[in-house]
């Protein structure tokens, strides 16, 4: 895939005029931009239409500083040229440029005025859709549905895909979500695999020969086919095997020969190779090679297991790229379990299905508590933002006042942030990208994080995220130190908690005392309250000290009301305070009483402790 490319589709976008394809235009140019380097001969034209972009979608000043960064980059261009001409600096564009600082020199002379165009530590691969929204509107385009079915799909086309997933990094080849077909793009025009290929190439050279508009790739319909891990490959071959020798252990045996190859990279794995053609042939040469005596005899049944691979590769790939949308409607939600909500919610995830993301969430918000809705509501927004659906958010909560009203303002603050960058994404300064990357490791959002940030890898860096394996941390060594003082924080948490001040919070992850406002505490944080039931305390006190104290605890706590039936219940939650207090009255020494504090922090530690998670 060269830059040209993606300067024409970017024009193409351009003229539709509207935010989402304006949007993909400014992204392809980037890229565009990012595959050359500063001497190449089309880096002038890419900077113009880079330029102009970012004009189109108000950002003036950086607009002007590419333009004349394009400008000063023909002169670069034509020293690093092989060729020489007359008109080298109008093939380069040269008028394009000038046309459009003159444009800008003209319509903004208060801009221009502060701007120091010989800048060269910008970056003009920074893209910034703040105003674009408020630009154009956002077309609603029907979703492209297939026009058949996953049973309709013949031999031609999986051998077709899997040609597809066999592409070089410089090829493309497309799946055709409306009519299946399977197609290159070679020169600006998609040529079909499907049928008599003679005659596809001879149309193809027509329409190369004889300067044909080219065919705009509308990635909505079109799918280029990702290429196949060769480790993904051997699985599925292996696989389809069914352990039949010597075919499953070839598979061993071609992934230590293969490396062999690729000598000059000793860090090289079979994990980093791609199913491409050419080890496709290495695969046919050392297994004709090591069964060379045995040709014939083991032919057939290669060649029906190396199909067999290629066609369910194939099969996979459609299945899951291009019939991976679910259906759904708040009536089929409705008549489903939270349980299967909640499973049917990650798997639109993992498919990068925003739409039906926005309508389970939808659903969820409507339905749910105050409690619920502190992450459903900035679920919604950051949906909303991903599909530039402002207005759609504010008549939605037009009549929902009551749902906003009982949400913290923390929570509205997430929604809006992240109503914010949906809309920017994945175009984020390192300060948003941070910004994500603090919530995803936040234990508090984190599994709303693993939700939305489905495809984080399309950001300008990686982002880090909560270890979830950190739940399985259970602690059972505590020092008495420890226990008392996590005693101590029952008492000072019953006095805290007025909703304003940090609470002391045990971080089972860390086995340590925190402090957090209770609204911040997440996965692995427990507020160190309610330390114990009346029936749980009063078995404790009999096991260590006798039915009689069992006893005498139970009248005083109750106040002698039905003591028996307090000590049987599992209704009431103790206070700290008063089981110190009917301990002092007892025994006759501090150590008891400290004895009888340091066994109730225990039990509360270890109850929370063996309290299993299950993630949504």
């Amino acid at each position: 895939m060269d830059f040209s490319f993606h300067i024409q589709q970017g024009q193409q976008l351009l003229e539709k005029q509207d935010a989402a394809s304006i949007k993909k235009a400014l992204e392809h140019f980037k890229k565009a931009n990012e595959m050359t380097e500063e001497e190449d001969i089309g880096k002038p034209k890419i900077l113009y239409h880079l330029a102009l972009g970012n004009y189109v979608i108000g950002q003036i000043e950086q607009s002007y500083k590419i333009a004349h960064k394009a400008k000063r980059s023909i002169d670069i261009a034509i020293e690093n040229s092989m060729f020489s001409m007359n008109n080298m600096r109008q093939m380069l564009g040269e008028a394009d440029i000038d046309a459009l600082i003159r444009h800008i020199d003209e319509k903004f002379p208060q801009v221009v005025f502060h701007i120091d165009t010989e800048d060269e530590d910008f970056d003009e691969n920074e893209l910034d859709f703040s105003h674009l929204n408020q630009l154009y509107q956002t077309a609603d385009k029907e979703e492209i549905e297939p026009q058949f079915s996953i049973d309709d799909l013949d031999e031609d086309v999986l051998m077709a895909t899997f040609f597809g997933l066999s592409r070089t990094n410089d090829e493309l080849v497309y799946f055709d979500k409306l009519k299946g077909d399977v197609l290159s793009y070679v020169q600006g025009y998609f040529s079909s695999h499907i049928g008599d290929q003679s005659i596809a190439n001879r149309r193809l050279a027509n329409r190369i020969t004889n300067g044909e508009p080219t065919d705009f790739v509308d990635e909505e319909r079109y799918i280029l086919i990702d290429r196949l891990k060769l480790i993904d490959f051997l699985n599925e071959y292996k696989k389809q095997t069914q352990g039949k020798e010597p075919f499953n252990s070839f598979v061993d045996y071609f992934s230590e020969e293969v490396l062999k190859d690729f000598t000059y990279d000793d860090d090289l794995t079979i994990d980093d190779l791609a199913n491409s053609a050419h080890i496709q042939e290495k695969f046919h040469e050392l297994f004709g090679k090591k069964y060379q005596n045995r040709v014939m005899e083991l032919r057939n049944d290669y060649s029906a297991i190396f199909k067999k691979t290629q066609k369910a590769l194939a099969h996979s790939w459609i299945k899951q790229k291009v019939f991976n949308k679910i259906k759904i409607d708040e009536e089929q939600l409705a008549k489903m379990s939270v349980e299967e909500r909640f499973r049917l919610r990650r798997k639109c995830s993992e498919n990068r299905d925003i739409k039906s993301l926005l309508t389970i969430v939808k659903y969820h918000f409507i339905k749910g508590s105050a409690a619920t809705n502190e992450s459903n509501f900035p679920e919604m927004c950051y949906y909303y933002g991903r599909l530039h659906r402002g207005e759609e958010l504010q008549e939605f909560l037009s009549d929902k006042g009551f749902y906003l009203f009982m949400l913290p303002e923390s929570c509205k603050e997430l929604a809006q942030n992240l109503l914010n960058i949906g809309y920017k994404f994945p175009h984020l300064n390192e300060k948003e990208i941070s910004y994500l990357e603090q919530k995803y490791c936040d234990p508090k959002t984190f599994e709303l994080f693993d939700i939305i940030m489905f495809d984080s890898d399309q950001l300008g860096r990686p982002i880090k995220k909560f270890d979830k394996n950190s739940l399985t941390v259970k602690n059972s060594d505590f020092s008495r130190y420890f226990l008392l003082k996590v005693y101590d924080c029952f008492s000072e948490n019953e006095e805290l908690n007025d909703g304003y001040s940090e609470m002391f919070v045990y971080s089972r992850i860390k086995n340590e005392i925190i402090r957090k406002a209770y609204e911040d505490v997440g996965l692995g944080e427990y507020c160190i309250v309610q330390p114990i039931l009346s029936n749980e305390f009063c078995n404790l006190i009999k096991e260590k000290y006798g039915d009689e104290c069992s006893n005498y605890f139970a009248k005083a706590l109750s106040s002698d009301e039905d003591w028996e039936d307090f000590k049987n219940s599992d209704f009431y939650l103790l206070n700290a305070d008063s089981i110190e207090e009917v301990a002092n009255d007892y025994f006759p020494n501090s150590s008891n009483v400290e004895d009888v504090k340091a066994e109730v922090a225990k039990f509360w530690l270890n109850k929370v402790n063996s309290h299993e998670y299950r993630l949504t």
